[in-house]
């Protein structure tokens, strides 16, 4: 009887753990920690827009918002630019990147949080193109302030 509790608690458990991740999310989740993995390569790493350039996770609009941004903020600021990352809308990241705090499927937008940093969360917004979930917002980059974290 007891082996039998174990089996049905562990087939349980399993059914939980396998059901919290969908495409959106995990598409969000790869997008994000695949970019904190680039930015712990500190001198090695691949510059944002050129970073987001490769990725075949974000949307063309994403693409030209980012662009859009880094080109205004360094006419305005020709030395310092943004003065923050724009993925992350924050001037540090967590190092072992990000894990998802609550996903809205009837929005796309989910909000994600440190590992290492849990008082740094960042939205994401996804939308599904050509049976493809694609990344449409991420921090600063087509997120409303109304759907960014508090801080």
């Amino acid at each position: 009887m007891i082996k039998y509790l174990n089996y049905m608690l562990i087939l349980f458990l399993a059914s939980c753990a396998s059901g919290t991740a969908t495409e959106p999310t995990k598409t969000a989740l790869t997008f994000i920690n695949s970019y904190t993995d680039n930015c712990n390569k500190m001198n090695k790493a691949v510059e944002v827009s050129q970073w987001v350039n490769a990725s075949n996770l974000v949307t063309a609009g994403f693409r030209k918002e980012l662009k859009r941004m880094i080109d205004e903020a360094y006419k305005r600021e020709p030395i310092v630019g943004l003065d923050a990352d724009p993925i992350f809308d924050a001037q540090n990241f967590p190092e072992k990147g990000f894990e998802l705090v609550s996903y809205d499927e009837g929005t796309g937008y989910m909000i994600v949080k440190g590992i290492d940093m849990p008082d740094l969360k960042v939205a994401i917004k996804v939308i599904q193109q050509n049976s493809k979930w694609l990344i449409d917002g991420c921090g600063m980059v087509n997120i409303p302030d109304s759907k960014k974290p508090k801080r």
